[in-house]
């Protein structure tokens, strides 16, 4: 009983993900500038994001979480600090469920 209950606990938290906030970046601006990634704000034709958080970290964005992030983006350019919700895929990739303003 022990370890079904266990299972679906694992099982439950996979299926809903982890959740992030933090500044959303051009994540083709931070491969190509490393040492200033404070500069690397998105802006409208941005088609690759990334979100640096407050540790330090770069989350990359899947295709779907590009195609996200790129709506929310159409009116704006600039610093924005979002909430990402989805899987790691890997140390420094997540696929993207769900991406929100903050």
């Amino acid at each position: 009983m022990v370890r079904l209950f266990a299972l679906a606990s694992i099982a439950g938290a996979m299926c809903f993900g982890e959740s992030w906030t933090g500044k959303l970046v051009d994540a083709g601006c931070v491969e190509r500038h490393e040492q200033s990634i404070d500069e690397c704000s998105p802006m409208r034709n941005t088609t690759a994001y990334a979100v640096k958080l407050p540790d330090g970290r770069l989350l990359r964005f899947d295709d779907t979480g590009n195609a996200r992030a790129a709506e929310l983006m159409k009116n704006r350019s600039g610093a924005v600090t979002v909430r990402i919700t989805g899987l790691l895929e890997g140390p420094d990739a997540v696929r993207v469920d769900a991406i929100d303003i903050q």
